[in-house]
């Protein structure tokens, strides 16, 4: 395994320190277009965050757009942290190799090795690794729980244990025999780590990469997590299409780690990035198994490894990428090795959709391409105009989003159902009726479509139709709801 030393260090951290100062004609070129396409962008409500482009191992862009997410409206720096959701696992992965380049395990150790209290035969690390183990998902049981109201403990990788062990919740399938994407199968790998080291999972993060490599802008999420630390941290918000912002940050009490839990900068995981192109963290065998597409069932193969996606990008290129999506926050890191290609997107705004697109975009410019405009979402563009009761520029935009060649518009069923209910809650009902009208004709096999559809009618006091979208419900989605008591809360309705 090669070491990283001082003089490795200084060489990471200098490449940042020069940033942007001396970039070649072409590459200040690049750096323009992708300043225009990101400020587009975040004009559409997609992109607040930090951006980071790198190519040919030097960084071309790095700018920060929006806000932090505090109620001041801060404007983000490239300096602040943003929590990375499950970009996580590559870091937990990779503490799985160090310990197995150490000598102190093995890819191929069953789990019950190192956490003997739960009982799932057959299970090895590598199944964890790869998503291949078939171990529940206990994330339902504390979501029921915080619905009840029952949660004022902390949420920690022992209690997750704890759950597994006394519960015993039924396995998806046969380790090795199918594949499905697994959080809890992370949050037993950082628990492993910290039974075989002997460190917290966040000192052991901390010992063996952030601080070796410099990463100060990096760290573990937990209940100790300092103050000073929070204030250069980013927090995760909803806006609506009115403009108000809602809190969407941590969960309190919640600090599962593992699967998610870490908070980067742009500038830590660009490091963290040069240091594994580099080679510099792991053994050749390791990385080769790390880095090697996943085998199960009958001869399937998935374009994953160790905490890292393989599927190559949409022109070609081998990749190393993986995403994170946790409450507002969305990330995106990607490793393109042949053409030593970074891409860094952090983003706080819940764009959890549209920000996936971005990557595709800021691929095409890197390869001299034309690309489109980020799309704009459909309800973020209908909301003025329905509040101006502009009616013919309402139907002009109903018009082109509906048109099969639509380039313009984004159309999430959920995001249209909010925008429907806000403009019931600020008397423009039947503003609302058109929203829903088309949300339910571009969603027809969504059974919610037709509820809220009901409902504005019935606010409305159509309740005959109301009555008669129920009466289609049932025949479609018969098992949905009790439809006698939801005709009698919509008849109630008309009533108020």
């Amino acid at each position: 395994m090669k070491k990283l030393n001082q003089m490795t260090n200084l060489l990471l951290v200098g490449s940042l320190l020069f940033g942007l100062s001396c970039l070649p004609i072409h590459a200040s070129e690049t750096h323009k277009k992708m300043d225009e396409y990101l400020q587009h962008c975040e004009e559409v409500k997609v992109c607040n965050g930090v951006f980071l482009i790198a190519d040919k191992g030097e960084i071309i862009h790095h700018r920060a757009y929006g806000i932090v997410g505090t109620k001041d409206d801060t404007t983000l720096t490239t300096h602040h942290a943003f929590d990375i959701g499950s970009v996580t696992k590559q870091f937990t992965a990779a503490a799985i190799m160090r310990l197995r380049d150490q000598g102190k395990l093995s890819f191929d150790d069953p789990l019950k090795k190192y956490i003997p209290e739960i009982d799932y035969p057959g299970i090895t690390l590598r199944h964890l690794l790869n998503h291949t183990s078939g171990i529940p998902e206990v994330m339902k049981y504390f979501t029921q729980l915080y619905r009840q109201d029952k949660v004022d403990y902390p949420i920690t990788n022992q209690r997750l244990i704890s759950v597994l062990a006394t519960q015993h919740p039924t396995e998806y399938f046969k380790p090795g025999t199918d594949w499905k994407y697994s959080n809890t199968g992370y949050y037993l790998l950082a628990s492993v780590i910290e039974r075989v080291s002997g460190l917290a999972y966040s000192q052991f993060m901390e010992q063996e990469f952030f601080e070796p490599l410099n990463m100060k802008g990096t760290r573990v999420y937990g209940a100790s997590t300092s103050a000073d630390f929070n204030a250069q941290r980013s927090y995760g918000f909803r806006a609506r299409f009115d403009g108000a912002r809602r809190r969407f940050d941590q969960i309190p009490h919640y600090f599962l780690v593992g699967s998610g839990g870490i908070y980067s900068t742009a500038t830590d995981l660009f490091t963290w990035s040069k240091a594994i192109m580099a080679q510099q963290l792991f053994s050749e065998d390791s990385w080769t198994q790390a880095t090697r597409h996943t085998m199960y069932g009958d001869n399937k193969v998935k374009e994953y490894g160790f905490g890292w996606g393989l599927k190559p990008s949409k022109d070609g290129k081998t990749a190393i990428k993986h995403s994170g999506d946790w409450r507002g926050f969305k990330a995106g890191f990607a490793l393109y090795p042949d053409q030593g290609q970074t891409i860094v997107m952090l983003t706080n705004n819940n764009s959890h959709d549209g920000i996936d697109e971005v990557l595709d975009g800021l691929n095409a410019i890197l390869a001299d391409k034309t690309v489109a405009p980020v799309k704009q979402s459909l309800s973020h563009a209908l909301y003025p105009v329905l509040m101006d009761a502009d009616e013919t520029l309402a139907a002009s935009i109903f018009a082109k989003a509906s048109d099969q060649s639509n380039t313009q518009y984004v159309i999430d069923e959920r995001m249209l159902n909010q925008l429907g209910y806000l403009l019931l809650e600020k008397d423009k009902a039947k503003a609302a009726i058109k929203v829903f009208k088309f949300n339910n004709s571009t969603f027809p096999e969504s059974p919610n479509t037709y509820d809220s559809l009901a409902e504005a009618h019935a606010t409305l006091g159509d309740v005959d139709n109301a009555v008669e979208l129920l009466r289609i419900m049932q025949i479609k989605f018969p098992a949905h709801t009790d439809y006698d008591k939801r005709q009698s809360e919509l008849e109630a309705l008309n009533s108020i």
